[in-house]
């Protein structure tokens, strides 16, 4: 179960994108989402209620190579 969403700092609480019905468009990924685990075996981690868990915004890279052979 998600338990908080942790806008980033960037976003401008504020702004048009702000919509109705608590509908709010993005300009960035989120900081950090938190999320409740209903079953867990793992201190908590600090600052943080057990059972949840921060998850982070990441991207990744990579380059395929691709040799085709030219007897086939």
């Amino acid at each position: 179960m998600i338990e908080d969403i942790v806008l980033n700092p960037r976003e401008e609480i504020n702004s048009p994108r702000h919509g109705k019905n608590g509908v709010v468009w993005l300009q960035y990924p989120p900081a950090m989402i938190l999320f409740h685990l209903f079953h867990y075996e793992f201190k908590p981690f600090p600052g943080l209620e057990p059972g949840v868990i921060p998850i982070f915004h990441s991207e990744v890279s990579f380059n395929i190579n691709y040799w085709q052979n030219s007897q086939g």
